[in-house]
């Protein structure tokens, strides 16, 4: 059991079902969740990923980015009994930027967003478009994280720290968030 409806403790699927926006644009969407994620299928509309929680919605694309159709990351068979069955979907985008590609992990109530560098000629900075109402952002003093906030000052999204490893399985973390 890893999520929670109405008090009951449910098993979250998230496996990825494609389905259509208002806009008629194609996405993909997790089937049963506390939280809503959904992500394009192609990288060309405004809203590449959105996820709701309650009444609160945080959307973000790319400026920039490529018309990419993203695939879904077929599942291998755990042989593990305690894992949870549909816990973990993927999807990945191949070369959005020059040598790079944007990977999407949703778990449990989560997504993970990894810039994925392929050579030493992809970018060195991306520009992210947020796009979120009734929400208020705070910048973390270390520059590490976003904060959204509601009108009670409670903490709706975390947008994490990002961090980098390199080919060698070296980890930097000195990297920030600007807010503009």
């Amino acid at each position: 059991k890893s999520g929670h409806a109405d008090g009951e403790f449910v098993e979250y699927d998230n496996t990825l079902t494609e389905t259509e926006t208002d806009d008629n644009e194609k996405e993909y969407k997790t089937k049963d969740s506390d939280v809503d994620i959904r992500i394009s299928k192609k990288t060309n509309g405004n809203k590449l990923v959105r996820v709701k929680k309650g009444d609160d919605t945080l959307s973000w694309s790319f400026a920039d980015i490529s018309k990419v159709t993203g695939k879904i990351t077929e599942k291998t068979a755990d042989e593990d009994a305690a894992s949870l069955e549909n816990f973990t979907s993927e999807v990945i985008f191949s070369d959005v930027f020059r040598e790079t590609d944007l990977q999407y992990i949703i778990f449990g109530d989560s997504l993970k967003e990894n810039i994925i560098l392929n050579g030493k000629d992809a970018p060195a900075e991306f520009e992210i478009e947020y796009k979120y109402s009734g929400l208020s952002p705070v910048l973390s003093a270390d520059k590490k994280s976003i904060l959204l906030n509601n009108s009670d000052n409670e903490t709706v999204f975390v947008i994490s720290a990002p961090f980098m490893t390199d080919s060698n399985g070296e980890e930097n973390t000195d990297l920030y968030y600007e807010l503009g």
